[in-house]
């Protein structure tokens, strides 16, 4: 009980995450029953406003109810009729287009014809002649059909997947079924309209960045880590990351926000917390979450490291997961779709490892001789980090990936410090960008360092270490590895109580 009130956002996710998984597997409620429902919880919550032992209690009650009606209102956005004929539609080109062998693959957002207001996958193939570009306006024809799941032997829902980024369908567009018209983006939704410019801008960056005469594969890297924007990575490297166990390097997520947020913090916090110092750190977090693309992980850490910021905590402690709880809320009631999406799931499995796990793992050795050796005590918070997010996130990967790497340690205590100095390298470029000689030597160190990235882990892929491989693995099989990790974190949490009531027994003889 003591710990659940030391986190007092927990019941909040927690009400948040039953009410969308009820509304979700359950048939649909009529929205008067749930208006009811809910009109019946603050009526209690008002009735029971001055005792403060029950009112949480409909307070909670209602956050539950919200959440099932925002989960009904999802479903009813996402699945909609499709026509069963040849349709065709106007449209606005909302991302970069893919390449593959054989296709070209880009999203688009229908203001014209249906159904209008939602977002689709289109493939063509690769020889169309029409230059698609992300802005752009299009008219394609060809026949919508309902999104189906793909890797037969995988537990990765693609179909939940797609519907996490709230996409309706899908229209396969023939070679010469699709032309550009003029610019439709002012019929987009405010929202879109917003990440669709900061997407743009994003675009320009790599442009000025590409123009820099940095290497291809450097560049994709680049893009990838800094920018969020991974269309043009090479296969290699996707799986040289994943053999290493440092795929979310490649995904921008709470670790990429953290390093810019201690940048931030150590420029604008330096001395004491302060509201302005705050207010610079938070608007700069959400411009770069912005500028992104907002994505759901980068949405996520943006909220709590936004929550940590506000409240001066640090984010490796245990007081971080009221913030992690409180991101959890928000999202899930702005997208309750967003439960499925995998980079969320991990997000959110890492972040609560860390701030379960780090402290106790932390203090497995004393603060004495950490203070004494410095270098040891880097070495030990990066192992310490490494460790905890991969004692969470593991089992989920195994889940839906088939594969676990062995070699995660030594790859993650070799890359986070680069991948470290390569983000402040880059905005350090941008920064001065109206100093050639500067610039250009901090481009040159981005390079290097990407080079340097792309060496060490390619290394230790073709070291042959340790792992697992095409494996596959069931609910109840997950569920029995995640109770065991539970019972390990209850184990080494109570072994570090041990050991620091010893080592405070033994100060005070």
């Amino acid at each position: 009980m003591n710990n659940v009130r030391a986190v007092p956002a927990l019941p909040a996710a927690a009400a948040t995450v039953a009410g969308i998984l009820l509304a979700y597997y359950s048939p649909d409620v009529p929205l008067r029953i749930s208006s009811a429902a809910l009109a019946a919880c603050v009526a209690a919550l008002i009735l029971f406003l001055r005792m403060p032992h029950l009112r949480v209690y409909p307070a909670f009650l209602a956050l539950f109810v919200v959440a099932t009606m925002c989960m009904t209102r999802a479903k009813e956005r996402i699945h909609v009729p499709l026509p069963d004929r040849m349709t065709a539609l106007k449209g606005v080109v909302t991302g970069r287009p893919r390449t593959t062998d054989r296709v070209k693959i880009f999203d688009l957002y229908v203001v014209g014809g249906q159904p209008k207001g939602k977002k689709i996958t289109c493939r063509t193939p690769k020889e169309n002649p029409c230059e698609i570009i992300i802005g752009g306006s299009y008219v394609v024809e060809g026949i919508l059909f309902p999104i189906e799941h793909i890797g037969k032997h995988t537990n990765f829902d693609y179909v939940r997947w797609t519907e996490s980024r709230s996409f309706s369908a899908e229209m396969y567009v023939g070679r010469w079924d699709m032309y550009a018209v003029g610019s439709c983006v002012s019929s987009l939704p405010f929202p879109e309209r917003i990440v669709l410019k900061a997407k743009l801008l994003r675009e320009r960056v790599l442009d000025m960045l590409a123009g820099e005469g940095i290497s291809p594969d450097n560049f994709a890297l680049l893009s990838a880590m800094a920018l969020g924007e991974r269309s043009s990575l090479p296969k290699q490297t996707r799986n040289i990351y994943a053999q290493t166990g440092v795929s979310h390097l490649l995904a921008l997520s709470g670790l990429h926000l953290g390093i810019i947020c201690a940048l931030l913090v150590a420029v604008f916090m330096r001395r004491r917390a302060s509201l302005s110092g705050s207010i610079i750190v938070v608007v700069s977090l959400w411009l770069y979450a912005l500028l992104t693309g907002m994505s759901v992980s980068v949405i996520r850490a943006a909220i709590m490291f936004s929550v940590c910021v506000a409240l001066a905590i640090d984010p490796r402690r245990r007081q971080s997961a009221n913030a992690l709880f409180v991101a959890i809320t928000v999202m899930l009631l702005i997208n309750p779709l967003s439960v499925w999406d995998i980079g969320f799931q991990l997000s959110v499995i890492s972040v609560l490892a860390i701030s379960l796990v780090y402290t106790p793992l932390y203090r497995l050795v004393s603060a004495e001789f950490l203070s004494r050796n410095l270098l040891f005590r880097w070495f030990w918070k990066y192992t310490v980090v490494s460790l905890a997010a991969q004692i969470g996130t593991f089992p989920l990967v195994l889940y839906y990936f088939g594969y676990v790497s062995f070699a995660f340690l030594a790859a993650n205590l070799l890359a986070i410090p680069l991948v470290s100095a390569l983000l402040y390298s880059v905005f350090i470029s941008l920064a001065v960008w109206w100093l050639p000689i500067v610039r250009r030597v901090f481009v040159w160190v981005v390079s290097a360092l990407c080079t340097a990235l792309d060496w060490v882990l390619s290394h230790i892929a073709a070291s042959g270490a340790g792992r697992i491989e095409h494996a596959t693995i069931n609910d109840t099989q997950l569920l029995l590895i995640y109770l065991t990790v539970i019972a390990s974190v209850v184990i080494i949490r109570a072994v570090s109580r041990t050991i620091q009531e010893r080592r405070n027994a033994t100060a005070q003889l």
